[in-house]
């Protein structure tokens, strides 16, 4: 379980932004440094763990949706 106090900045806008269906836009704002082929090269302020992803999915902060723009995360997701 990850605890709100060992979430990244990333992640704590995603936390935050989340029950209100509000999208995280973490582009860098160049064209070039925003190619999502290049997304395995993003840096840990373009990053979130996919434990993160679960948890709000699950239901740890109630919201609608996860929305963000130019992300990557560090594991796989497994939905079962």
């Amino acid at each position: 379980m990850i605890s709100c106090n060992e979430l990244t900045s990333p992640e704590r806008e995603l936390w935050d932004t989340f029950p209100e269906g509000q999208a995280v836009d973490l582009r860098a704002g160049e064209p070039e440094q925003d190619q999502v082929i290049d997304g395995g090269r993003w840096g840990p302020e373009r990053t979130v763990r996919a434990g993160v992803v679960a948890a709000l999915l699950l239901g740890a902060n109630a919201g609608q949706r996860v929305r963000w723009r130019q992300a990557t995360t560090t594991t796989p997701v497994a939905c079962s």
